[in-house]
């Protein structure tokens, strides 16, 4: 069954410098292939160009997880006082925190020497996390 969508956008501003692009996104589709095809000629006497955005289904929850090996990298030297080291130090819990049992890491730390939190890579089991968020 082929189905024809028809569209009109318009998006309008007035003394407004824009943050990032604008995207429009719409699909009508009921299948687990999502394609949605936007297009543009505002000129007939010029080629147009075309937006074809394309999605996969996903994977199911039988699909197997890949573990990951994670080295973090923080930058303790004094020009991380303050916020940047608060900021540091919360993205490398995030990252602890998000961590399966199955994963590997390190913490590399320097400022005028280096320091690793283990000699190797670690398991990021709960006795390990729990001592890497100790640092």
């Amino acid at each position: 069954m082929c189905m024809s969508v028809h569209a009109v956008v318009r998006f309008e501003a007035q003394q407004s410098i824009p943050a990032s692009d604008f995207r429009l996104f719409f699909d009508t589709a009921e299948t687990p292939l999502g394609a949605s095809l936007l297009s543009s000629r505002p000129n007939p006497q010029e080629d147009g160009y075309f937006l074809l955005l394309v999605t996969p289904p996903l994977a199911g929850q039988q699909a197997a997880r890949l573990s990951k090996t994670v080295v973090l990298v923080v930058d303790r030297s004094g020009s991380m006082a303050g916020k940047k080291m608060e900021q540091a130090k919360e993205s490398l819990l995030f990252v602890l925190n998000h961590l399966q049992p199955e994963d590997t890491f390190n913490i590399v730390a320097y400022d005028s020497q280096v320091e690793l939190f283990r000699p190797e890579l670690q398991r990021a089991d709960a006795a390990t996390l729990q001592a890497a968020r100790g640092l």
